[in-house]
């Protein structure tokens, strides 16, 4: 009887902690391998590899954020409840950055940005469980790759 019970509460634990760890994904989120707790947001730049994860129908919804530029990028948030801001950034003649705030989102959205090879143009801050993470995406001048933070997740 004891050995029911126990495999029983341990068969309650092992399910309450898979449907947890779903219930706090996004619908998005939830279709692509994430398979580290560390990764708050996932990243695509190919459209081909897109398609292997949503429909026509789900990436019509996206939302469609453009600073300017000449990459796109298809930015997924992990979690519900993601605070997510996009800043424009500018190199001002002095040499600092100056951000200022373009829309807040919550949800999937395609990131239009940087316009030169030097800096980007787009700021990512993210706000998760008390904490604010920045991304700036852009690509690499040395080999060409995407430039990526220890939280970004790269589907390529």
């Amino acid at each position: 009887m004891k050995k029911i019970l126990l495999s029983s509460v341990i068969a309650l634990i092992f399910l309450l902690t898979i449907y947890f760890s779903f219930e706090n994904t996004t619908n998005y989120s939830s279709k692509l391998p994430f398979n580290n707790d560390k990764f708050l947001i996932a990243i695509f730049d190919n459209e081909n590899i897109v398609k292997k994860y949503y429909s026509n129908k789900e990436l019509n919804k996206v939302k469609n954020i453009v600073i300017s530029g000449i990459n796109k990028f298809l930015i997924i948030p992990r979690y519900k409840g993601m605070e997510i801001e996009i800043y424009k950034q500018e190199l001002k003649e002095e040499g600092e950055m100056k951000e200022t705030l373009v829309e807040k989102v919550s949800e999937p959205f395609y990131l239009e940005c940087n316009v030169s090879d030097l800096y980007s143009n787009a700021a990512i801050k993210i706000k998760y469980k008390d904490k604010t993470y920045n991304y700036s995406p852009y690509y690499s001048l040395k080999d060409g790759s995407l430039m990526l933070e220890n939280f970004v997740m790269y589907l390529k």
